[in-house]
């Protein structure tokens, strides 16, 4: 079993840890639609299902991420599972988070298996968390997070990329998928992490692309997994990290009629700031995104063509 992999050190729990932390003002902004948020999630007297269906809602509308915006409404055919670890349970000790965390863990996976789940959202809700000032003991208290959801990597290392085992069942046996891992927090919000901002918390985040186009095969969704690919490539582009612009696109690969070469189809709509006027004065500095594209596509085809991509 995975809690058979733990070995318990003398380090501070998590609950001391976050007593330690130093935590931002209770009136500093993270953007009206954390704040608004926070004000449901952050409160003792509301209910672990009223705060889920608060930050789905959340999610549903301002995560930056496309398959997070469309699996929090259960959209797409895209399954979430999501764990909730409110702040009375980080007192009750790390044994017993870690415990809460892993089953939550051992059935996710059962529905990964399925096909059903693909995402996989364990999120520490306290008002300690979602007001931490960045610094490194943050780092450290992260850190000690990621010990009680990966007990077999304890401890986990920062700067150090993990992956989650991800099953689904194919043909009678069961196939892996690596999946990504992700940490996000609210205090992200207006710095080069803009887009893992969230309310309520700090939160880790698990998916994969593969199980989800290769699930959509074995559902019967899709026929075959290239269709399926075809899918999943349609909606993972997208402009992350710039609020201020609203963007949607796609990059789609395709053989040329000849099998000789590929053609790279790049489709962009953007609204930038101030409308037209702003899409003018953008062009006038350089920087029109139309242009970047075909520059970049340019400097791409050469790369691919001579071997050498320049940075």
């Amino acid at each position: 079993m995975l809690l058979d992999c733990f070995v318990s050190d003398n380090s501070p729990s998590l609950n001391a840890m976050l007593d330690e932390l130093e935590c931002l003002p209770d009136d500093h902004s993270f953007g009206d639609d954390i704040d608004h948020c926070n004000a449901i999630l952050l409160r003792d007297d509301i209910g672990k299902d009223e705060k889920t269906a608060t930050f789905l809602k959340w999610s549903g509308r301002y995560q930056p991420c496309l398959f997070g915006r469309l699996g929090s409404k259960s959209l797409k055919h895209i399954g979430i599972d999501m764990c909730w670890i409110a702040d009375g349970d980080i007192r009750k000790g790390d044994a017993y988070v870690r415990e809460k965390v892993q089953a939550a863990r051992r059935a996710w996976k059962d529905r990964c298996a399925e096909g059903v789940a693909h995402g996989f959202l364990i999120m520490f809700n306290s008002r300690r968390l979602a007001y931490a000032k960045p610094s490194r003991f943050l780092v450290e208290v992260s850190r000690r997070i990621g010990d009680l959801y990966l007990p077999e990597h304890a401890p986990v290392e920062a700067d150090v990329i993990y992956t989650e085992a991800m099953p689904l069942e194919v043909d009678g046996r069961l196939t892996l998928f690596k999946g990504g891992i992700n940490f996000f927090y609210p205090s992200a919000h207006r710095t080069l992490n803009h887009d893992r901002r969230i309310p309520g918390g700090l939160m880790i985040s698990t998916n994969s692309p593969g199980h989800y186009a290769n699930s959509l095969v074995t559902r019967g969704i899709y026929e075959s997994v290239e269709k399926a690919v075809g899918e999943v490539r349609d909606i993972a582009w997208r402009s992350i990290g710039n609020p201020m612009v609203d963007s949607a696109g796609s990059v789609r690969f395709a053989r040329t009629p000849d099998g000789r070469g590929t053609v790279v189809d790049v489709s962009l709509q953007y609204h930038p700031p101030g409308g037209t006027v702003g899409h003018a004065v953008a062009s006038l500095f350089g920087e029109d995104a139309g242009r970047h594209i075909e520059d970049d596509l340019e400097r791409f085809k050469r790369g691919v063509e001579t071997g050498q991509l320049a940075a």
